[in-house]
């Protein structure tokens, strides 16, 4: 495996440009946005669940909490040519209620001929007890729950 510092800055900086975009656009809630930053067969695994491809991921942002991701700049891991896997961490503040959520992410992320995109991400909810599925046993994921932001409808 490479060093992390054999990934050219232009290379870290645009995949750095890339998760943030991610976060910004899923607070904007814009979903044709933050879709086009995936792979068309992207894999995005949370609470249980995996969805695919675009149409995975639209469904996945159509019924998303809102809120502010708050996430650090990533830890960024080449794995081949044009792959690197990356590792970030996230606290989500609940819009409505003002909940905070500790997330770690595990992205894979590939060079394609429109540059640089999410392959899969695996999001995990760090607890007392560790990394979690879901962190409140017993509830069910409000990640399925429609819950638009309120100038949706402005």
């Amino acid at each position: 495996m490479a060093d992390a510092e054999e990934l050219p800055p232009v290379d870290q900086l645009a995949i750095t440009n890339l998760l943030a975009r991610y976060c910004v656009l899923l607070d904007l809630a814009d979903i044709d946005g933050w879709v086009g930053l995936f792979t068309s067969d992207a894999g995005f695994d949370i609470d249980g669940r995996t969805y695919r491809g675009h149409d995975g991921l639209r469904r996945l942002m159509r019924t998303a909490q809102r809120g502010t991701h708050l996430a650090n700049p990533p830890v960024i891991e080449p794995v081949g040519p044009g792959r690197v896997r990356t590792t970030r961490n996230a606290l989500f503040v609940n819009r409505h209620n003002g909940s905070l959520r500790h997330t770690l992410y595990r992205d894979e992320v590939v060079r394609t001929a429109d540059g640089w995109r999410i392959h899969s991400v695996v999001c995990r909810f760090v607890t007392g007890d560790g990394l979690v599925v879901w962190p409140e046993p017993g509830f069910e994921s409000p990640v399925h729950g429609i819950d638009l932001p309120d100038w949706a409808d402005a």
